[in-house]
């Protein structure tokens, strides 16, 4: 189990030693600002992908037939699973930013420097940074997992993939009455929710 805090670094101002401090907490950065989404729970995550790679698939078939009558194991009643690879290919994102040091040294620097101090720890000021964000790049990566489109981004977000899956199934229409009850109006959901096709 991975310590959460993170480790404390003695910059002195000598703002290089930020960089030692970015570094010595990257595994932990990194988490924050990927899984702290609140889509994290549908991710898989894949350690040791350097560019692309064929995953495993499979499919249980149709919903209607994924049940049967009985508690028999042989009857194979139910079917069997499809089997198929997709290739997962690494998308980079880099996040970066920077600041003036020149406006550090006139703004926080010389505020919290007492007089005559040369020296200053910037552990609290950095982590302060990075928690700014890592919370922006939460909704950066909500984002992309929703709105990326493979033209622009090199992946393909939910909404576009909704977008482009086709259904093979046959239209169903679904004919009713004037509805003058609440009883009536639920039998016409019912009868669009059971015509839902299998795709």
């Amino acid at each position: 189990m991975k310590n959460n805090n993170l480790k404390s670094f003695s910059f002195n101002a000598d703002v290089s030693s930020m960089s030692d401090y970015m570094n010595a907490n990257a595994d932990l950065l990194l988490s924050r600002i990927i899984m702290d989404t609140t889509e994290a729970s549908t991710y898989r995550v894949i350690p040791g992908i350097k560019y692309a790679e064929l995953i495993p698939t499979f499919d249980s078939g149709s919903i209607d037939t994924l049940g049967y009558r009985g508690n028999g194991c042989s009857t194979f009643t139910g079917g069997t699973e499809t089997m198929g690879e997709v290739e997962l290919k690494v998308s980079p994102y880099t996040f970066e930013k920077s600041y003036c040091e020149a406006e550090l040294n006139q703004t926080i620097l010389s505020i919290r420097m007492r007089p005559g101090s040369y020296n200053i720890e910037l552990p609290s000021l950095t982590d302060a940074f990075m928690t700014d964000l890592a919370k922006k790049a939460n909704v950066f990566i909500s984002r992309k997992f929703w709105g990326a489109t493979s033209a622009s981004d090199g992946l393909s977000g939910i909404i576009e993939q909704l977008q482009s899956a086709s259904c093979s199934a046959a239209t169903t229409n679904v004919s009713y009455s004037a509805i003058t009850s609440d009883a009536a109006g639920l039998q016409v959901v019912d009868t669009y929710i059971t015509s839902l096709p299998a795709e």
